[in-house]
């Protein structure tokens, strides 16, 4: 196992989270989960397990929209503490803890730890559900963007192109996730100069988010 990086600062965070985010987390959504009462959060009572579940996995959310990064990351990590204590027997759930936490590790730039994490996701995903589940699209494209940050291109191209694989073949053909996995694929494609074979699907990606969001909508530009 690699040595875990130091966790960056909350204003490094901040500024490699304005980078990895996209815009189909819209400002709607962060007006959104910003005016979310967090106090209904923290008193609901009598919560069931996978409840406080979700119900960390909102707060972290929120956190992280606010810009709160180690807040997130803590409760991050308390999810996962949660699944391993309470929901052990539930592998939907801890999957969720895990690309949850996973995401917050990547953030922080912690990759070895984030890789960690997402490969047990994807594993236990693919066990649960299939290769070529949607399901497992999600932590196949967590897995992505950590190798793509690490400079582990061809790696991250392989991931990319299965998860656009089961996006084209399991969604419908203006599905938002659909353009999400096109854009992933042409920017790593920009990134290792290969304008020509990025172009087109940061066309396709760009005339899905016209037709769903509008031409106002960042994603659209």
């Amino acid at each position: 196992k690699q040595k875990a990086r130091p966790l960056l600062s909350s204003e490094q965070a901040a500024i490699r989270f304005k980078a990895l985010h996209t815009s189909l987390e819209s400002d709607l959504a962060l007006a959104k989960f910003k005016s979310i009462d967090e106090s209904q959060l923290n008193s609901a009572p009598h919560l069931t397990p996978r409840q406080e579940l979700q119900n960390l996995l909102l707060k972290t959310r929120i956190k992280r929209l606010q810009g709160q990064y180690r807040a997130s990351l803590l409760l991050a990590q308390q999810a996962l503490k949660l699944c391993h204590k309470t929901l052990s027997d539930d592998a939907k759930s801890t999957n969720l803890a895990l690309n949850n936490l996973a995401t917050e590790y990547k953030i922080h730039a912690d990759f070895s730890e984030a890789k960690i994490l997402a490969d047990l996701s994807l594993a236990n995903t693919q066990k649960l559900r299939g290769k070529k589940h949607l399901d497992s699209a999600i932590p196949m494209t967590i897995l992505a963007n950590i190798h793509k940050e690490m400079g582990h291109y061809p790696q991250a191209e392989t991931l990319y192109r299965d998860v656009l694989h089961i996006h084209e073949t399991q969604l419908p053909k203006n599905h938002p996730l659909l353009a999400k996995s096109l854009n992933n694929l042409a920017v790593l494609y920009r990134l290792t100069g290969r304008q020509k074979d990025a172009l087109p699907l940061f066309e396709r990606s760009r005339a899905i988010c016209l037709k769903v969001f509008g031409e106002l909508h960042p994603d659209s530009a």
